[in-house]
């Protein structure tokens, strides 16, 4: 009798759960349950941040002209003419030995307006200072509009050339702010191919929507203007800090098209989300 009083127990412990075998519910924040769901809150961060870095690589179209196989930096020659092809942004060049003054002027010649653009309108110009010698260099926007949004900021780089393109190491001295979009500082490092890839190898910086500020980490975040006529990352993580919480971005092919991105909440599994404009 005691044996079936304690059988019948069992069944119904097991029956609410109490016992092993009861369902659960995935952790949206990881855990080993997995990212099921994004918050509101979480969905409004990740699309902040992504309109607010499409900006930011927007403004680094303007270095282009610095990977032109015809510019040498370090003895100053074949300056001549390059106001005239592709990447077609003109320039005037001030020789301050041993810096050289570049003002990178838009618009570009019509035959190459879409090239390096995305097919966006730039307006205004970069004063892009490198130092000959040591590599050190300034880069300053100046009157600089990108589809009808004034881009201000300055920026102190370390500057290095090979074959394959420049690689730029530095700070965001003064914010580079995107009217409407929000401001960013921090540190990172660019590297510009000379088919005018854009790649952030790495990067710690702090996003501002006038809001809300998000710091983020990036890795290997790769933009192609002239292949994808986007500005939106084809490749590459972004991670954002939420309170502790690491939200991670992770861009695909299919980014520059659609805006799909696959977000990861405290290392939960990725989920799909479409990022709105």
């Amino acid at each position: 009798m005691q044996r079936s009083r304690i059988k019948a127990l069992m069944v119904v412990m097991v029956a609410v759960g109490i016992i092993g075998g009861c369902p659960t519910t995935p952790d949206p924040g990881g855990g080993g349950g997995g990212t099921t769901a994004l918050t509101d809150t979480q969905k409004a961060a990740v699309n902040a941040v992504f309109q607010q870095f499409e900006a930011l690589a927007a403004s680094f179209a303007s270095f282009v002209p610095l990977v032109d196989d015809r510019l040498d930096i370090a003895t100053l020659s074949g300056l001549n003419g390059l106001g005239t092809t592709c990447p077609a942004i003109s320039y005037v060049a001030v020789n301050d030995t041993p810096l050289i003054n570049f003002n990178f002027g838009y618009p570009p010649p019509a035959s190459c307006s879409a090239d390096g653009t995305a097919g966006l309108t730039f307006t205004g110009g970069t004063d892009i200072r490198p130092n000959k010698t040591s590599g050190a260099t300034t880069i300053e926007y100046l009157n600089l509009t990108i589809a009808g949004k004034a881009v201000t900021g300055k920026l102190a780089l370390t500057l290095a050339r090979d074959a394959s393109g420049i690689t730029l190491t530095g700070q965001i001295d003064e914010a580079i702010t995107t009217d409407g979009t929000g401001s960013v500082t921090g540190s990172l490092t660019i590297q510009i191919a000379t088919d005018g890839q854009i790649t952030v190898t790495t990067g710690a910086l702090t996003l501002n929507d006038g809001t809300t500020s998000y710091d983020v980490t990036l890795s290997n975040v790769v933009i192609d203007p002239v292949g994808n006529a986007s500005f939106v990352p084809e490749s590459g993580t972004v991670t954002l800090d939420m309170g502790g919480t690491a939200v991670a971005i992770t861009f695909g092919a299919q980014s520059p098209t659609d805006g799909g991105v696959e977000v990861s909440v405290a290392g939960g599994t990725a989920v799909a989300h479409q990022v709105s404009n």
